[in-house]
């Protein structure tokens, strides 16, 4: 059915009526307007509820027929249901960010392969469970040590890796050894790439290494 809410949401302007059921805008369902009827708020004023000319839905509040809302009333209802609408954006927002976080992290914590990021001091700042596989050590034995001296070659070859990175962005399949917890060297294709903030500033890398010792 189209009724003062959906005006609202479809024209982006507040919508009233003293009385919805004998309004001729509103095409309402037997059911709304057995609903109406009981409960009695035949008078309506709705507002939308928009965020950057995106329509979210509608605010709506109603009286008894014959009530006639003043351009006051309908200010204060806008100016309420503006701050509801970001507050429903932001939620939103929130909301698809967690699951996009929850989807990131079951993506690496069951990834076959190793995954783990350093900051701009090539330092660990994370570590999937893969990388714990692969070279013994646990999360709490490396999480904020450097990286230069797991390298077979020592942080020469990481100091090298990081220069390289820095002209090119991104290295692929790249070869080299890591020093396992038991002391074995850990043949590796390594894939890293560089990490960027908002302002395109490094701040670190992430890289996905396989087990290639075979």
């Amino acid at each position: 059915h189209t009724g003062a809410a959906g005006i609202a949401v479809e024209t982006g302007q507040p919508v009233t009526t003293p009385d919805v059921l004998k309004d001729p805008r509103m095409v309402l369902t037997r059911p709304a307007r057995a609903l109406i009827e009981r409960e009695g708020y035949r008078a309506v004023l709705s507002v939308p509820l928009t965020v950057h000319g995106e329509a979210l839905g509608a605010l709506s509040v109603g009286d008894s027929a014959g009530r006639v809302f003043d351009a006051d009333e309908v200010r204060l209802a806008q100016a309420f249901a503006d701050h509801a609408a970001v507050a429903l954006r932001n939620a939103r927002l929130y909301e698809e960010i967690r699951e996009r976080r929850d989807f990131l992290q079951s993506i690496t914590e069951n990834s076959a392969d190793g995954i783990m990021a350093t900051d701009v001091h090539g330092r660990l700042t994370y570590m999937s469970p893969g990388v714990q596989r692969l070279f013994g050590y646990t999360a709490d034995e490396l999480m904020g040590q450097a990286v230069g001296p797991f390298y077979v070659q020592g942080p020469t070859e990481a100091r090298e890796v990081m220069a390289r990175l820095r002209v090119e962005g991104q290295i692929q399949d790249y070869h080299t050894a890591f020093r396992a917890r038991d002391g074995r060297a850990v043949e590796v294709s390594m894939s890293v790439s560089l990490l960027r903030d908002a302002g395109e500033a490094i701040v670190g890398t992430v890289g996905v290494l396989r087990d290639v010792t075979e």
